[in-house]
């Protein structure tokens, strides 16, 4: 899969935070769509046909977010199914839990704009087949 501009899904209650990501994701020509609220993901998702999430896991509180993740997972069909999401987080706690939930990307707050760009530019060119053994080598290195 090519990762070239896509549309993406921008999740953040805080306005200047997701203004922030979204104009830093918009330099690689991605249309970027604002969401302040997690339930609201999946419909957005769907009805964009976003390529890719990035969720601050603070926006809604931790299980809000992995609701949403958990949600986006399950539908059967449509343009949701193969969303890639990168997950935003505070601590490296929360990044192995983040790995084995399914995430094809996870940063640590506060990040550089460039490892945003990047993180959101290979999860979106990793193909179906490579996501799991990508997730799970994720997992090894966090582990140790």
């Amino acid at each position: 899969m090519a990762a070239g501009p896509s549309t993406l899904v921008v999740v953040n209650d805080d306005p200047d935070a997701c203004e922030v990501v979204a104009r830093v994701l918009e330099l690689d020509g991605h249309r970027v769509v604002r969401v302040s609220n997690a339930d609201a993901v999946p419909a957005v998702v769907h009805d964009t046909g976003a390529g890719a999430v990035v969720l601050d896991l603070v926006t809604g509180g931790y299980g809000a977010n992995l609701d949403a993740l958990e949600r986006l997972r399950t539908r059967s069909a449509g343009p949701s199914r193969g969303v890639r999401v990168v997950l935003v987080g505070a601590t490296a706690g929360q990044a192995l839990f983040a790995w084995q939930s399914g995430i094809d990307g996870f940063l640590l707050r506060p990040f550089p704009a460039d490892l945003l760009r990047s993180t959101v530019a290979d999860a979106l060119a990793r193909g179906e087949k490579e996501r799991a053994g990508f997730r799970s080598g994720a997992q090894r290195r966090l582990l140790g």
